[in-house]
């Protein structure tokens, strides 16, 4: 999986994250969740289904498995706030911006996720994707990943990613075994620091020159987070 950088603006509290996740201030929103274990978990064939209640705003949205289904709806998500997303974080090559290259980086996420290496998730609202989420780099020795997100910009601040961030660290303790929860967050997103710190996560280290992004350098807290 490739890795968003994770970006997000206090004043706006913009929710765009990698860290991969990083992303931010909002409330949580109510999140039904299709899960499909991961190669190598104890439960390869078992299936889940869980739902996340909203404690602010109601709303209701699926999280669902990245797959080949989704790839228009990705494609016009990704092109509708590429504006916004490259305004924050590091910017896709050109080719991801097309049907090819959209059906390229699912197959790539599919089979990490078959392999036990990462989880693909995707924010869905009848059919559109309003956001994404990641585990990605699971090392099975160490037992631990990177999590990172991406909100769409008309959609911040109903709290999808705090709902996201809140289901992604019950499937990597529950479904992949993991330990440890590792989040990269930008000097320019404290927003995403928030809802890390929310969720348990501690900073344990600091990079000062982590990204140039807009000709300036910006710095990076890594957060960590035991399961």
């Amino acid at each position: 999986m490739d890795r968003d950088t994770t970006v997000c603006c206090a004043a706006r509290n913009i929710a765009v994250s990698t860290a991969e996740v990083h992303w931010c201030d909002i409330p949580p929103a109510v999140s039904s969740a299709t899960v499909r274990c991961p190669a190598g978990n104890k439960h390869d064939d078992f299936m889940k289904s869980n739902t996340i209640q909203a404690r602010k705003t109601g709303c209701t949205c699926t999280l669902e498995v990245l797959g080949a289904e989704h790839a228009e709806a990705l494609l016009a998500f990704e092109q509708k706030h590429k504006r916004f997303f490259d305004s924050l974080i590091a910017m896709r090559p050109p080719q991801f911006y097309s049907p090819e290259g959209v059906q390229t980086h699912i197959r790539e996420l599919q089979a990490a996720y078959a392999a036990g290496e990462g989880y693909p998730g995707v924010i869905c609202e009848q059919g559109e994707v309003i956001g994404r989420i990641n585990l990605r780099a699971v090392d099975r020795e160490s037992q631990s990943a990177y999590l990172g997100y991406r909100v769409a910009e008309d959609r911040q601040g109903e709290g999808l990613a705090c709902a996201a961030v809140q289901e992604l660290v019950r499937l990597a303790r529950e479904d992949f075994g993991l330990k440890t929860l590792r989040a990269d967050v930008l000097d320019n997103n404290p927003a995403s620091a928030h809802v890390l710190e929310k969720h348990g996560f501690v900073c344990r280290g600091y990079t000062e020159h982590f990204l140039r992004l807009h000709d300036q350098c910006i710095g990076c807290r890594h957060y960590e987070l035991t399961l």
